[in-house]
């Protein structure tokens, strides 16, 4: 699945960069020569190599080289979705290709700056949960997809911790993609965790599982994050149910069924993938906290990731269920954000 997955990736990323080279040099003259398609197929293939070479020769250059590799992943984006405007308007209106040339040039570069910096901050989100059978309030905080790695450092984790701190939660739920994949794992990695002042319960997504998942575990032991797979735990009057990621569509219903949920109790999912809400009523639980969307992190990515997930966003609920979809506190791949923003969410449970 990884291989069928990856080749396609591959066919539609050359794709993307074969059409974005032709049709800029033909908008804005430049010619085709051997130079031309050296520094196209370069491009093209940039952030392919620049990950295989990252994840072994683990360096200031190798760093380097993936931030601009995994930037032109979304400048490349954003030119291919303005050539397809373009190509739109030129059908009734027939516009100057050079001066179209240096508008998309233009539009782009301002976009791409703005993308930049918008992937730099990060929102701190607040939604209100009303739950049977809850004993006093609570405060949580959700952290996902922090996706640490080439370009999401300690540094990076260290501003999500202090601004965790900030809010003063009660409890901390990491829902996957800690690891982004990018770097190579290493002791101590994920150590500023231990700074979070809350207890921290933490499950798996789909990067860890690309990453060792073994290897991941053991560097988290140094952490005071707890596990949690397939498994359910009891915190602050709550039942915190944590599944692992999976691949199969109906996974998290063939997991349910063989725990032992209490109905009676105020009851948190944590599950990476976003799922429908409407089954998780069956099981009493108020609450399902995922992430993995991104909610697209470029748009009109958005529109794909729709296609891809039950949600890609935000609150949904059915009766007294409900699923929050986490934008996610980091970035993959590009190091921007369009359209969204990096988020850390405050869950405040009400006594219903």
């Amino acid at each position: 699945m990884f291989v069928l997955l990856g080749a396609a990736f591959l066919i539609l990323y050359a794709g993307i960069n074969f059409y974005v080279f032709l049709r800029m040099s033909n908008l804005l003259g430049i010619k085709r020569n051997i130079y031309f398609y050296l520094i196209m197929a370069f491009l093209a293939l940039s952030f392919i190599i620049s990950m295989l070479i990252e994840t072994r020769f683990y360096n200031i250059f190798t760093r380097t080289y993936y931030v601009i590799s995994a930037t032109w992943l979304g400048v490349m984006f954003f030119l291919a979705c303005s050539l397809i405007i373009f190509e739109i308007i030129n059908l009734i209106f027939k516009v100057d290709k050079f001066t179209a040339g240096m508008v998309i040039v233009v539009f782009v570069a301002l976009l791409s700056i703005y993308s930049l910096v918008n992937a730099s901050f990060i929102t701190v989100k607040t939604i209100e949960i009303p739950v049977n059978n809850l004993d006093k309030d609570l405060k949580i905080v959700q952290l996902s997809d922090i996706h640490m790695g080439t370009i999401r450092t300690n540094n990076f984790l260290t501003n999500v911790v202090d601004t965790t701190n900030n809010i003063n939660p009660d409890l901390v739920f990491i829902t996957g993609d800690l690891v982004d994949g990018s770097a190579p794992l290493s002791n101590g990695m994920f150590d500023g965790i231990n700074n979070i002042k809350a207890p921290v319960y933490f499950i798996t997504g789909n990067h860890e599982t690309y990453e060792n998942l073994s290897r991941v575990f053991e560097i988290l032991k140094s952490t005071k994050a707890r596990v949690l797979r397939n498994e359910i735990v009891y915190a602050k009057g709550l039942q915190i149910i944590g599944v692992d990621y999976s691949m199969e569509s109906n996974y998290l219903y063939k997991i349910l069924p063989n725990l032992k949920i209490n109905k009676n109790k105020p009851t948190i999912l944590l599950y990476h993938i976003p799922t429908k809400v409407e089954p998780l009523a069956n099981y009493s639980i108020n609450l399902q906290l995922s992430g993995h969307t991104h909610d697209g992190q470029i748009y009109p990515f958005t529109i794909f990731s729709r296609m891809a997930n039950a949600y890609v966003r935000g609150l949904h609920n059915y009766k007294d269920s409900y699923v929050y979809v986490s934008q996610g506190t980091g970035t993959w791949g590009p190091p921007m954000r369009f359209g969204c923003n990096n988020e850390i969410t405050i869950v405040e449970l009400k006594k219903k």
